[in-house]
């Protein structure tokens, strides 16, 4: 069973998220309803060319759509859009190595990622992990500061970061 981990990148960096992808060994899985965004740097492409590729030369990023938030852009309460395709489309990514699921939502608490995370925790097994955006952050020492709160930055230990 590998970990599952979470991340949104409001806030952020691609190169925090190619931190975290790099430690981690991982695939990145979008989530998003759409892999569209106004910010060039968060778009389908520039994820692809972020993520790179296996040492065998399979893709690290892969769009999941039937794992968005349907209501994402209004009010509604938070709608997973196929949670049956999603994990069908998930899995192999999740049995081969560990797995951040990507939004662009800052908070995990409210995010639709975290209803996913738990979905695919429950039908796989195991425990998620909300990885810390490092957004807004002074770079020292491997800890990042925001406000009172302090946050991993490169070298980070997955202790660190909040589990579900």
């Amino acid at each position: 069973m590998t970990t599952l981990y979470t991340y949104g990148y409001t806030g952020a960096t691609p190169a925090d998220l190619t931190a975290y992808i790099d430690e981690l060994d991982a695939y990145l899985i979008d989530i998003r309803y759409s892999p569209r965004s106004r910010v060039p740097q968060w778009r389908r492409d520039a994820l692809q060319r972020l993520a790179g590729v296996t040492e065998h030369g399979r893709p690290r990023y892969r769009h999941i759509g039937a794992f968005g938030n349907v209501n994402y852009a209004g009010d509604g309460p938070i709608e997973i859009s196929s949670p049956i395709v999603g994990l069908r489309e998930i899995a192999p990514y999740r049995a081969a190595r560990p797995v951040i699921l990507l939004c662009g939502c800052r908070d995990w608490q409210t995010c639709h990622r975290r209803a996913v995370a738990t979905l695919v925790d429950e039908t796989f097994g195991g425990t998620s992990v909300h990885l810390p955006g490092r957004y807004g952050t002074t770079w020292r020492l491997g800890v990042s500061t925001i406000g009172r709160e302090t946050f991993p930055t490169p070298g980070w230990r997955p202790e660190e970061a909040v589990v579900s």
